[in-house]
């Protein structure tokens, strides 16, 4: 079967400078999801075991668009208002110990989160107070834009292993996610009806996620390439540096350590250390030598630990 794109058509010259930057080989799945998220406005789960490529569909995707792209990787120490309206007390507290006289008010303390400059750029450029108030107070620092920015005003959002969140963050996304807005500390943020985001989240499955924010999403799951798609992965990303018989061999010695690995219980490589070693065997000058590539395998795919 093969998926034809309905919404996720970019033009032929925003296409081949994507390839250029960020090259990637949309799966029929990869291309519905995105499709399907672009119509419904839900958030697009990306599933599948690390190294398969669920992070950088997302800047791919974004390139292809020329929509502005944000990343934000998630761990157990993420909570909701990093995501969206934070709060610096340590420089206020700072401020406190070393200001004299009168401490700026409290929106000089917001820091915007990566869904604020999402949805809405030119308040959190302004920590969400009015040129009144910037005039007043005109030393507060400037919060600097995360985005790559893209030709369209729109934005791709990428929250990375959100497995790693805190069980409480899912659950607390789903209402900003939803309503495309949030407020916190006296400021209120919304995306304008003309603004299209889109909002990606991975998980490697390291973690079960709430059946309730499972619910809200839509859910693709990456599969581990075939050989042919492999081999279209490494041409697009090695170019013609990406010969036929080295290609063959490169997946070749993939397989050999997957299944090396299976047997021996560890976690088996996967696209990503397929394209680091080809990459090295290239840049070393040995990919005609695979008498050479040992240490290069062994480096890049098979990854085994000493033991103590």
């Amino acid at each position: 079967m093969t998926y034809t794109p309905r919404l996720f058509r970019p033009d032929p010259a925003r296409e081949m400078d994507a390839v250029k930057t960020a090259p990637y080989l949309f799966s029929d799945q990869a291309l519905a999801g995105v499709d399907v998220a672009l119509a419904s406005g839900r958030p697009l789960l990306i599933a599948g075991v690390p190294g398969c490529g669920k992070t950088t569909l997302a800047r791919a995707v974004a390139k292809r668009l020329g929509w502005r792209y944000l990343h934000e990787t998630v761990t157990s120490r993420t909570r909701l208002d990093g995501l969206t309206i934070g709060f610096d007390s340590l420089r206020r507290l700072k401020d406190a110990q070393l200001r004299e006289g009168t401490l700026p008010p409290d929106w000089t303390y917001r820091e915007p989160g990566v869904l604020w400059w999402a949805f809405n750029e030119e308040t959190a450029k302004r920590r969400g107070a009015s040129d009144a108030d910037w005039a007043a107070w005109p030393d507060t620092p400037r919060p600097e834009s995360p985005a790559e920015e893209g030709a369209e005003p729109h934005a791709v959002v990428l929250l990375d292993e959100i497995d790693k969140a805190d069980l409480d963050l899912p659950n607390d996304l789903l209402e900003p996610l939803d309503r495309r807005s949030f407020s916190g500390y006296g400021a209120k943020v919304s995306a304008g009806e003309s603004l299209k985001t889109l909002v990606m989240l991975t998980t490697n499955g390291e973690r079960e996620l709430p059946p309730a924010f499972l619910r809200r999403c839509l859910v693709v799951t990456i599969v581990a390439p075939d050989d042919a798609a492999l081999a279209g992965i490494a041409e697009m990303h090695c170019g013609t540096k990406a010969k036929k018989g080295l290609v063959t061999a490169m997946i070749r010695a993939l397989r050999d350590e997957q299944a090396r690995a299976k047997q021996d219980g560890r976690r088996e490589p996967a696209t990503a250390e397929f394209l680091d070693a080809m990459s090295a065997v290239i840049e070393l000058g040995i990919a005609d030598d695979q008498t050479a590539w040992e240490p290069v395998l062994g480096v890049a795919m098979r990854k085994v630990q000493p033991t103590q």
